[in-house]
């Protein structure tokens, strides 16, 4: 069930991102180019992510000490990548989005098409 919540998620995050750059384009406004570099950080970063949870790495799922501080490594690992890019607002953007990718493409590989790591309990 969570898995497939991730990916309605993830799927409704790029529809709704893609349905803003193409309004923002047809009213006039200035799109910025895309970040690949974002956008790959954020989507391994998600598949990274949704594999330790699945899995409950380090007892990140079932303790909420340990679930906060593996967030609070993830902020880190994000404003350590943003500093080091050449276009941080670019990166700041699209890695969100890359993140949206990253979880759909998790979510449909280990959900859908194979169980989920870690559901044999």
């Amino acid at each position: 069930m969570r898995a497939r919540l991730g990916l309605l998620l993830g799927v409704a995050t790029l529809g709704y991102a893609v349905w803003l750059r193409r309004f923002l384009r047809r009213h006039g406004e200035d799109v910025e180019s895309l970040s690949p570099l974002g956008l790959a950080a954020g989507a391994v970063t998600a598949a990274i992510h949704r594999a330790l949870y699945d899995r409950d790495a380090g007892r990140i799922r079932t303790s909420r000490r340990r679930g906060l501080l593996f967030g609070l490594c993830r902020i880190g690992w994000h404003l350590l990548l943003r500093r080091a890019s050449p276009d941080p607002d670019a990166f700041r953007h699209h890695y969100g989005l890359g993140k949206a990718v990253g979880t759909v493409l998790y979510r449909v590989r280990f959900g859908l098409l194979r169980e989920l790591p870690g559901d044999d309990e």
